[in-house]
């Protein structure tokens, strides 16, 4: 039913002889909105209630009370005690000049508002909204009791609003009960206001009136929160001044919010079970669910698929914007001609894909690389060309850039996107990255393990120690992986014996805490075999940095042994992690009970709140604290900048 036709009854209710009645409708949908709306000549003798939070029903006697009586719009007492309201009422309410008696000596809220109605000449309405949304101490069965008792008061009608299909399943059955008996009609909203004035909520209404048109999106609410992302988007943008391009940038903005939120086209799995031409991935989501899929059903793109994954991601805040990212989207949208590639010619599409090799060469980072590989991917297999070039290419530079940007700092293996997360991409280009990423992970950990099996006493084996850490408790899988590769560290070198330096005092307590966690019996076995030949001071060393691992982990094995999980399971379980923003993945902050380290030193550039590498001021976490034994100083990571 039509928002307008509901309001329009609404309009009238004094004409209609129903005491009660539901506009149900979805969340969004306007249902709220179009009441105020046909209330708003009415608005004196209206009282407006949200059962939002609310926990005790009497709350809504008070309401009715303060509202209807005192003509106030905010709840609250404005007097002590009943006499003290009673005159009040009568100050404040015309219509009640001289009040009943009885209402000086009424005690509660439900009395007083009870002997007030009593006196109305004039009929008094009661909206109560978030019917769905109260609080569990707010009996349902006790709500439709006070609804009825409402109802039968002189002069009042009760107007409910609620998005019925939330209401909690253990209720449905009182509430199917009561609404029969308290409800007199049910108006169902399933369409939103024709008349809506959408400069309200900030909206171009050309725009939108085109975008619903094709796109039966029914939520207002999903709708102002696009309207604001685009507005969000459209600061990178003010050196652009196209307005074709700005209408895509806005169109995408549109079609990320609202089928991330309300999933227009999402396909139920059930439902497409039964549909034999149905395709699947591999983890058993059908191909039709894919976001990039979905998304096409909004807008085909003139630019770069490349832009939807940066404004998809912005959204899901996985990836900061600028506006360089924004120009280099406009130059794209600009080559691609007139029009976009959806509604080109093979012949034209041919021409557009000659350019691939060119195109990936001057890809400046795996992120950029993936995009451009999965768009002419795509391309390619549409025109059902051979595309076995372009993926030994992709692969073969994938792999040196994964190992370039490790070495130069830019990324962290564990701060990679998942390949789901390139929506534009196909599925023969996100295998390729996954098990590229795969492989160059594996390589990271086995070079920085040969590396930390000969000489410690370098900044570089600092390093190596302290990310292997890190990785080992990061991810299940990079747990594997090093799992795979740390026999070698069961040495002789791995302990504070040899050629000693403050820089490989703290090399030996990252890699006996990296051996602690992997088998700690095993690390002991191995000191204990070791040790006769090791230097008093050697041994002094080793025992101290022991000491202090078994403080700092305590709560990790006692709590592990609790589990009934392997060790590499019952680790990632016990570890507290906070995922921080990230441009690419999240870095993970290792939060350690016990007297010793909150996170440990931190190499290589960016503070562990300053993921980013904005360079804010370091805090706590970002400090390897000393313990009472003085086996350190405090400091900080190094080049963090503080």
């Amino acid at each position: 039913m039509n928002a307008d036709y509901v309001e329009n009854i609404i309009r009238n209710i004094d004409k209609q002889s129903y005491k009660c009645i539901l506009v149900d409708g979805a969340w969004g949908i306007g249902k709220s909105y179009m009441v105020r709306k046909a209330l708003e000549d009415m608005k004196d003798r209206t009282c407006f209630i949200s059962l939002f939070g609310m926990d005790d029903v009497q709350k809504i006697y008070h309401e009715a009370f303060f509202q209807l009586a005192l003509r106030t719009s905010r709840g609250g007492k404005i007097a002590n005690g009943a006499k003290g309201v009673a005159k009040a009422a009568g100050n404040f309410c015309a219509e009640i000049t001289k009040l009943n008696g009885a209402l000086a000596q009424a005690i509660s809220e439900r009395e007083l508002f009870a002997v007030t109605a009593s006196n109305f000449k004039k009929n008094r309405i009661i909206v109560i909204d978030d019917l769905e949304r109260r609080k569990a101490g707010l009996d349902l069965e006790e709500l439709f009791g006070v609804i009825e008792e409402l109802k039968q008061s002189n002069y009042i009608k009760v107007i409910l609003i609620a998005n019925s299909n939330e209401i909690h399943e253990n209720e449905r059955t009182t509430f199917n009960k009561y609404k029969e008996k308290t409800i007199d009609r049910i108006f169902e909203v399933t369409e939103h206001s024709a008349s809506i004035k959408w400069g309200v909520y900030g909206i171009d209404g050309e725009f939108i009136d085109a975008f619903l048109m094709h796109h039966k999106a029914k939520n207002l609410r999903t709708l102002q929160k696009a309207q604001n992302f685009y507005n969000d988007v459209k600061q990178y943008c003010l050196k652009i001044e196209n307005e074709q391009f700005m209408n895509e940038v806005k169109m995408l903005c549109f079609a990320v919010v609202v089928e991330d939120v309300d999933k227009l086209y999402y396909k139920n799995d059930s439902t497409e079970k039964e549909n034999t031409n149905s395709r699947y991935r591999k983890d058993g989501h059908i191909l039709s669910n894919h976001l990039n899929v979905r998304l096409a059903n909004y807008v085909h793109l003139q630019s770069s698929g490349a832009l939807l994954d940066d404004i998809y991601n912005y959204f899901k805040s996985s990836k900061m914007l600028s506006e360089e990212t924004l120009q280099k989207h406009y130059q794209k949208f600009k080559e691609a001609g007139d029009k976009a590639n959806y509604y080109k010619t093979d012949e034209e599409i041919e021409t557009y894909i000659q350019s691939w090799k060119a195109k990936l060469h001057e890809a400046s980072n795996s992120v950029e690389l993936t995009q451009l590989a999965g768009e002419y991917d795509y391309w390619f297999q549409v025109l059902e060309k051979d595309d076995d070039e372009l993926i030994e290419y992709y692969r073969d530079v994938l792999k040196n850039m994964f190992l370039c940007e490790n070495r130069s700092d830019k990324r962290s293996p564990l701060d990679y996107y998942n390949s789901d997360e390139f929506h534009g991409a196909t599925e023969k280009i996100r295998d390729i990255y996954e098990e590229v990423l795969k492989q160059t992970k594996k390589e990271i950990i086995r070079t920085y393990i040969e590396k930390l099996g000969g000489i410690l006493d370098e900044e570089i084996a600092y390093e190596y120690s302290y990310w292997l850490k890190e990785w080992y408790t990061g991810t299940l899988e990079m747990h594997r992986y090093i799992d795979e590769e740390i026999d070698p560290l069961y040495q002789r070198n791995s302990f504070p014996v040899d050629n000693m330096s403050k820089t490989k005092k703290m090399v030996c307590y990252n890699v006996m805490t990296l051996l602690y966690l992997h088998d700690k019996e095993k690390l002991e076995k191995c000191y204990n075999s070791l040790k006769s030949d090791f230097s008093k001071m050697g041994i002094k060393r080793t025992e101290d940095i022991l000491k202090e691992i078994r403080e700092d982990n305590y709560f990790i094995y006692k709590t592990a042994a609790q589990r009934p999980y392997g060790l590499a399971g019952r680790l990632i379980f016990c570890v507290s992690r906070a995922n921080i923003l990230r441009s690419g993945a999240s870095r993970s902050v290792l939060l350690r009970s016990g007297a010793g380290a909150v996170c440990g030193p931190r190499p290589r550039g960016r503070c562990r709140s300053d993921p980013v590498g904005s360079r804010q001021r370091c805090h706590s976490t970002c400090k390897w604290q000393s313990t009472s034994r003085g086996l350190g100083n405090s400091f900080h990571a190094p080049n963090c900048g503080w």
